[in-house]
């Protein structure tokens, strides 16, 4: 359920290895991690601008996020915290 998003979603991408997991982003500035079987957002993140895009390492592990103000942060989504910005 994307309803989490208060504005337009403008990207979301499947989680490489778990299955029924994916992340969207959008112009709220946030960033959510879905269990679509659970059909709920487990996880979120803010952003500092709008979200632009967002990509999964090879794993899952970490979840890179472009903003609209030309930041560029990689979320750890089990610790919930920004290992880089």
């Amino acid at each position: 359920d994307l309803l989490a998003h208060k504005k337009r979603v403008t990207t979301i991408r499947y989680h490489p290895s778990a299955s029924g997991v994916l992340a969207s982003t959008g112009n709220d500035a946030k960033v959510f991690v879905h269990d679509i079987d659970a059909g709920a957002a487990k996880l979120s993140f803010d952003l500092s601008g709008n979200g632009e895009a967002l990509a999964w390492n090879y794993d899952g592990s970490l979840l890179t996020v472009c903003s609209s103000d030309n930041q560029i942060s990689v979320w750890d989504p089990r610790t919930q915290q920004s290992v880089q910005s």
